[in-house]
């Protein structure tokens, strides 16, 4: 069990290991959330790619409509907040 608040020199180690494991799950999220973007944009792209081969399917040409709304919103949405 950590103890954040120590007597003497204890204080400062608890701390930093406190501080240490705080990191460690911060970077655990990072990479996280760097997968979660990354198999998505693997995901869309096979969609679309899988909506061209079959472009002749009234469906497949509505699904990349509505693939590409997205998208541009979201884009949009992105570059507003910056």
């Amino acid at each position: 069990m950590m103890v954040l608040h120590g007597e003497g020199g204890d204080a400062g180690v608890s701390r930093e290991a406190a501080a240490e494991v705080e990191r460690a799950a911060f970077v655990a999220g990072i990479a996280a959330l760097a997968g979660v973007v990354l198999t998505s944009a693997f995901g869309f792209v096979y969609l679309e790619w899988q909506l061209k081969l079959h472009a002749q399917d009234p469906l497949f040409v509505q699904l990349h409509q509505m693939n590409s709304f997205g998208a541009a919103v979201s884009l949009i949405i992105h570059c507003s907040h910056h």
